[in-house]
């Protein structure tokens, strides 16, 4: 349910014709649907665990950043997301101990908003816990359209719409259900973000 025909067909085709009996990962048809709505779909930034990051060197009025509708096709257009003085990142983008193989946020480093403006941490904020509920940084106001840092994140400003967005997982714990004892459960979870 909620499959296009077309990437069922490619999946099918794909198989091909066997008269042993088989079974096929899911990844498979997981794939065929991926490589058509990588072309058909528009391009959204979506922050589903938020980290706000206060940014104290902005000026206080939205800074307008403009996003392509699809980064392989520009002739679809932009749309204009503005850079307010409070973002959010992924709450797994950010680190207080920073390493070579990670590319997020972390104090002293600077990393880009994707499609704006590079950003570099100054301070955390923790609550009574020591967990840390929000990050200060400073903005580079010349690097828009520049040369990015390794690091580039999705972001969302105060002026993104806030959802619930219910993430799944495979309905089944085992590669052929009903095969051994327990067909296994749903895998799903929910998250709220900006």
């Amino acid at each position: 349910r909620g499959y296009t025909p077309a990437p069922v067909n490619r999946f099918c085709y794909e198989l091909g014709v066997t008269r042993n009996d088989n079974v096929q990962p899911l990844g498979k048809l997981e794939t065929c649907i991926r490589e058509e709505l990588d072309d058909a779909a528009d391009r959204r930034f979506a922050v589903l665990d938020p980290l706000p990051i206060t940014i104290t060197n902005h000026p206080g009025t939205p800074l307008p950043v403009h996003c392509p509708l699809h980064p392989k096709y520009l002739e679809r257009g932009n749309r204009t997301v503005n850079l307010t003085p409070t973002v959010y990142v992924e709450r797994g983008d950010f680190r207080e101990v920073d390493d070579k193989s990670f590319f997020g946020l972390a104090p002293s480093k600077t990393v880009r908003l994707l499609f704006g403006y590079n950003i570099t941490c100054t301070g955390v904020r923790r609550d009574e816990a020591g967990n840390v509920v929000s990050v200060e940084a400073i903005f580079d106001a010349e690097s828009l359209g520049t040369k990015p840092p390794k690091g580039t994140l999705h972001w969302a400003s105060t002026e993104f719409v806030r959802g619930e967005v219910r993430v799944y997982d495979k309905l089944f714990t085992v590669e052929i259900p009903g095969k051994r004892d327990g067909a296994g459960g749903s895998a799903g979870e929910a998250s709220s973000g900006a």
